[in-house]
């Protein structure tokens, strides 16, 4: 049984703090931070030869569905965990369900990073730890649309009297939802706020619809990620904003995810022939060829 692959970690019986510091290596792929108590921990992970070169210091993974077990994670979310346990069944839910994970850890751990929006001022001012303060909430299919009014609505009700909770990674269930796959909430003064969304694309795609402006930031993550982006000029760069969104090169975006992640995503072989998107570069040859004030028209 899956369920029982974790059983002998005994990290339920760990503190808060010991739980973080594993979490925080999933991420990190440090296995030198962790105590000669998590030995058994340790044991699972394997060194990642996506992250490990020569001459540096080698860094590990761990199986995410074996992250995403109640005992190694320390709340009980199963509709993430079947997924990852299953992802054979449905590959684009499991990439979902992937980046999910890790901007969860994220949120859980406090580990900062500027496209994953931390709710630090009211975790403070509640004395909360990010751990306790932290939830994934999967919105009913009665969240069908954006605007993202009715995330919001929802997620109000769900956490109304659990006061404690700050951030929320809430899913959307209604199959159909447009432009995104899943959103960080922060309760702000006792209101609900969109802080970000996320939308992920299982190969290697450009985003043809526009983000939503309610979103404060929108970041296109891809399950086969080019190691460039291509900036003013064609050049090639690690970050950029297009449509709305925010778009990543492949060390942002492993950076993003962390190692134990994006290990687990498949290496695209054609990236050794074309290091960009085949449809950013047309994309950008047609602009080029454009010129301004036709780009401009089309934009319109």
């Amino acid at each position: 049984m899956i369920a029982e692959y974790t059983d002998d970690m005994f990290l339920d019986g760990d503190s808060s703090e010991e739980r973080i510091k594993c979490l925080k290596a999933t991420i990190s792929g440090d296995i030198d931070s962790l105590t000669n108590a998590h030995n058994i921990f340790r044991a699972y992970s394997y060194m990642s030869e996506r992250f490990t070169q020569s001459n540096q210091t080698p860094r590990y993974a761990w199986p995410a569905f074996m992250i995403a077990q109640q005992n190694v994670l320390g709340k009980d979310y199963r509709q993430l965990t079947a997924t990852l346990e299953h992802s054979s069944i449905d590959e684009a839910k499991a990439f979902e369900a992937l980046t999910q994970i890790a901007i969860l850890i994220r949120l859980m751990t406090g580990l900062e990073h500027e496209l994953v929006p931390l709710n630090r001022e009211a975790m403070e001012q509640a004395r909360i730890e990010p751990f306790e303060a932290t939830e994934l909430f999967y919105v009913g299919r009665e969240a069908t649309t954006i605007p993202v009014g009715e995330i919001v609505t929802s997620i109000s009700r769900q956490f109304n009297r659990r006061t404690q909770v700050k951030q929320v990674v809430a899913v959307p269930l209604f199959a159909s939802f447009p432009v995104y796959d899943f959103f960080v909430l922060h309760r702000i003064s006792g209101e609900w706020r969109v802080v970000a969304g996320y939308q992920c694309k299982q190969g290697s795609k450009y985003p043809s619809e526009v983000a939503d402006t309610a979103v404060d930031l929108s970041v296109w993550l891809e399950g086969k990620c080019r190691k460039y982006r291509i900036g003013d000029g064609g050049a090639h760069v690690d970050m950029k904003n297009e449509r709305g969104w925010v778009l990543l090169g492949e060390s942002n975006q492993t950076e993003l995810l962390g190692v134990s992640i994006s290990e687990a995503l498949p290496r695209d072989p054609s990236q050794q022939v074309t290091a960009v998107c085949a449809a950013e570069r047309q994309r950008y040859e047609l602009e080029a060829s454009e010129g301004p004030l036709s780009k401009q028209a089309r934009c319109n």
